[in-house]
C-alpha cells in the first residue's frame, strides 16, 4: 500500500472518530443550547417566574398569605398580647386578601419589579460584587397607601374581625389611650369603630413617609468584594453562559471536518453525514424523554430539600418544573429536526450512490476503449490528405 492509500485510510479513520463525536457532542449542545436560552435570558426568567406567580395564584396572593399566613392560633382567639399585624390579617378570607393585595400590588408595578430584578441579578454575573444589588422601587406603593390605600386597608381589615363583646370594647379603649395592654382584635361599634379605623390609617402614613422610594434587597453586603470562591463561581457561570451561546457551533464544525476528510461520493455523504445526524438527533429525543421522565422527581426533592418557606417552595418547584418542561420540549423539537434531516440526507444521498455505483461499469468500459482508441489508432484508408487511387492515381 502506497503513501496515498495509507492517507487515505487515516482520513477515513480519523472521519469515523469525528463521527462518534458528533453523536455525542449533537445531544450536549443543544441541551446547553435551549437550556441556557433559558437561565442566562433576565426576560425568559422574568416570563417563567412570572407564569409560575400564575398558577399558584399570583405574586399578590402569595405576598399576602406570606404575611397572614402561618399562624398558629385559631381565628376565634382573639384576644391577642399587643397589636399583632399577622393575628390582625388571619381573619380575612381568601377573597379579601386577593382584593387587597390588587390594590396594594398593581399588576403593571409586580411585573415591573419582577423584570427590575432579574436585571439586576444578572449584571451581578458580570460585576465583582458579593450579592446583586437587586433594588424594588416602592413609590407606587407608597402614593398608593397615602391616597386612601391605608384607610381602605384598614377598614378591610376591621370589617373582617367579629363583633366586640362589653368588655372586649372596653379592652380596646384602654388600648387605644393607653390605659391598658393586649388588644382584641374585633369589630367594635360606632364611633369608636371610625376612631380606630383613622387612627390606624394615619399610623401607617406616617410609617410610609418613613420608608424609601427604593429598597436593595442587599444593601448590607452588595457594595463589598465577593471573595476568590465567588469569583471563581462566576467565572464558571461565565463559561457555561459562553458555551451555552456558542456550542451549537460545534457540530456543524465538525460535519465540516468529516465532509474535508472523506465524503468524496454520494455514498460518502450518505454514510459520513446522514447516519450521525440519525443516531445524533435520535440521542436528543431520548435524552429529552429521559429527562422529563426524571426531572419532576429530582425538582420535587430539591423544593423539599431547601428549606425555604412552603409558599416559596412551591413556587421554587413550579418555576422549576415549568422551566424544565418548556426547555425539554425545544431539545425534542430540535433533536427531531437533526434526525428528520439525516433520514433527508440519507434518503437522498443512498439511492443517488446506487446508480452512481451502476453507471460506474459503463463508464470504466467506455474510458478503457476511449484510452485503447488514443494508444492504437485506426487508420481509414479513405481520410482526407490520402494520395488519389483508381484510374485517375
Amino acid at each position: 500500500m502506497g503513501l496515498r492509500g495509507c492517507l487515505s485510510g487515516l482520513a477515513r479513520f480519523l472521519a469515523g472518530a469525528l463521527a462518534v463525536v458528533f453523536i455525542v457532542l449533537l445531544p450536549v449542545s443543544i441541551v446547553a443550547f435551549d437550556v441556557g436560552r433559558v437561565i442566562f435570558s433576565p426576560a425568559h426568567m422574568a416570563d417563567l417566574v412570572s407564569q409560575s406567580f400564575n398558577e399558584a395564584g399570583g405574586f399578590r396572593r402569595l405576598a399576602m398569605d406570606a404575611i397572614a399566613g402561618g399562624l398558629q392560633s385559631e381565628p376565634g382567639s382573639v384576644e391577642g398580647s399587643g397589636l399583632n399585624l399577622k393575628t390582625a390579617l388571619s381573619f380575612l378570607t381568601q377573597q379579601e386578601r386577593d382584593y387587597l393585595a390588587e390594590k396594594l400590588f398593581p399588576a403593571e408595578w409586580v411585573d415591573t419589579q419582577l423584570r427590575s430584578a432579574f436585571s439586576d441579578a444578572y449584571a451581578w454575573i458580570d460585576d465583582d460584587l458579593a450579592r446583586p444589588n437587586v433594588r424594588i422601587d416602592l413609590r407606587p406603593v407608597k402614593e398608593t397607601l397615602r391616597q386612601g390605600g391605608a384607610d381602605e386597608l384598614v377598614e378591610v381589615v376591621v370589617d373582617s374581625w367579629p363583633p366586640c363583646t362589653v368588655d372586649q370594647v372596653a379592652q380596646m379603649a384602654g388600648r387605644i389611650f393607653g390605659l391598658s395592654e393586649g388588644f382584641p382584635f374585633c369589630e367594635p361599634p360606632e364611633p369608636l369603630r371610625s376612631g380606630m379605623i383613622g387612627l390606624a390609617g394615619e399610623a401607617i402614613k406616617l410609617g410610609v413617609y418613613a420608608l424609601p422610594d427604593q429598597m436593595s434587597l442587599s444593601a448590607d453586603s452588595a457594595a463589598r468584594k465577593a471573595d476568590p470562591e465567588m469569583m471563581q463561581a462566576k467565572e464558571n457561570v461565565r463559561l457555561a453562559r459562553t458555551f451555552s451561546l456558542m456550542g451549537w457551533l460545534l457540530p456543524p464544525a465538525v460535519l465540516l471536518l468529516i465532509l474535508l476528510l472523506a465524503i468524496r461520493s454520494w455514498r460518502g455523504l450518505a454514510w459520513g453525514w446522514g447516519v450521525p445526524l440519525m443516531a445524533g438527533g435520535l440521542l436528543t429525543v431520548l435524552a429529552a424523554v429521559a429527562l422529563r421522565v426524571t426531572g419532576g422527581s429530582v425538582v420535587a426533592g430539591m423544593a423539599a430539600g431547601s428549606g425555604l418557606p412552603a409558599i416559596l417552595a412551591d413556587l421554587f418547584r413550579r418555576t422549576a418544573m415549568t422551566g424544565v418542561t418548556s426547555t425539554l420540549r425545544l431539545v425534542g423539537l430540535h433533536g427531531g429536526l437533526a434526525l428528520l434531516v439525516g433520514v433527508a440526507v440519507f434518503g437522498v444521498a443512498r439511492p443517488l450512490a446506487r446508480r452512481a455505483e451502476r453507471r460506474a461499469p459503463a463508464r470504466a468500459a467506455a474510458t478503457r476503449a476511449e484510452a485503447r482508441t488514443r494508444i492504437l489508432p485506426i487508420e481509414h484508408p479513405h481520410d482526407e490528405g490520402d494520395p488519389p487511387s483508381g484510374m485517375f492515381g
